[in-house]
């Protein structure tokens, strides 16, 4: 009797349900303590951190602390809310094994880039990109230089679906590429499922496995707006009450995913730091590839820093159909804490239908 009073409460739960989870870029201007401005190369627009972090600059910003002998990094009369989140945080900064990252912090000189292209080559067999768009000849300062490359491949590749409706965050239907399981689908895709949550329609989130033991995490949920660091500690709580069962009766559709840009942090630049001999940052810059779709994805991200002195569920048919904002982390599955993190608020990284 109690299974089938709780198979009707469910039921009535699940009849709300739409669906799932959408990766997407909203670029917008955001002055909360959260938010981090980032000029995009390509188009010069203005995207919140919100929308993409990845734990290379925080490792790169904790180098430029020990470099320059401070605690803490502060600009001379100016009060920056970057800089602060920067500082007191350590979200991530144990989240990366050596086998899949490369740093080189050191002064630079005329042999640093020389080192850093020879270096990449031996370890990924990669050129560094990051240097056809910037001058560092009259460089005098430091350098951190950080490389991180990630490959994912699932278990077993997901069905395709040519035709996803998606909602973007400002209420527009596009119709966009995806993958995922079926009802009733082949039982060995359940196979590259971690572990799922379901509290109802807007929140829930699931764990997908790879052959090169990653986890790619999606999260649905009303409070996306949230720091990724409370969004994480969130997924971990919702985790341990809400977990379910991923079975052959619930759906998944994920859209697929395409990045690939360029970012300069444009308010970290050109100020003197606090207790250093005229010193200042001069480049703070990140490049992110990223992609995935039913076989798996790939993950490339660049971060340069220098800096200059001055001169002088239950069988219940669920649908995890990520049709609305979403979020992913991407983690190691001996590690704490991601060192990828998503938001997906429109088509402008998903793969549009046509």
């Amino acid at each position: 009797m109690k299974y089938i009073i709780k198979k009707i409460c469910f039921l009535s739960i699940i009849i709300l349900i739409i669906g799932g989870v959408f990766i997407t870029k909203y670029l917008r201007k955001d002055n909360t303590f959260n938010s981090l401005e980032l000029k995009n190369f390509s188009n010069t627009e203005v995207i919140s951190t919100n929308s993409f972090w990845c734990s290379t600059f925080q490792i790169a910003w904790e180098k430029l602390k020990s470099e320059l002998n401070l605690s803490k990094i502060e600009f001379i009369d100016e009060e920056n809310e970057l800089v602060n989140k920067l500082n007191n945080t350590t979200f991530g900064l144990n989240s990366i094994s050596d086998s899949g990252y490369y740093l080189f912090v050191d002064n630079f000189n005329s042999h640093s880039k020389s080192i850093i292209n020879r270096e990449l080559r031996q370890k990924f067999n990669i050129k560094a990109k990051i240097f056809d768009t910037i001058n560092l000849e009259n460089t005098n300062g430091k350098i951190i230089y950080s490389y991180l490359e990630k490959k994912y491949t699932f278990e077993n590749e997901f069905e395709t679906k040519n035709k996803l409706y998606f909602i973007t965050n400002k209420n527009n239907d596009i119709i966009v590429k995806s993958f995922g399981i079926p009802y009733n689908g082949n039982d060995n895709l359940l196979k590259n499922i971690e572990s799922t949550y379901y509290i109802d329609h807007s929140n829930f989130g699931i764990s997908l496995n790879t052959k090169e033991n990653e986890e790619i995490i999606f999260i649905m949920t009303d409070a996306i707006e949230d720091d990724f660091e409370l969004l994480w500690q969130q997924y971990q709580e919702n985790q341990k009450i809400y977990k379910c069962e991923f079975t052959n009766q619930n759906t998944l559709a994920i859209p697929y995913i395409k990045i690939e840009e360029s970012f300069n942090y444009d308010n970290l630049c050109n100020k003197y730091i606090k207790d250093t001999n005229g010193e200042y940052i001069s480049y703070a810059i990140q490049n992110i590839k990223f992609s995935l779709n039913e076989s798996g994805g790939e993950l490339e991200n660049e971060v340069l820093v220098t800096t200059e002195k001055m001169s002088a569920v239950d069988d219940i048919s669920v649908s995890y159909s990520f049709y609305k904002p979403f979020i992913i982390f991407i983690k190691e599955k001996n590690k704490e804490e991601p060192y990828f993190a998503l938001k997906i608020y429109d088509e402008s990284f998903l793969v549009i239908n046509n």
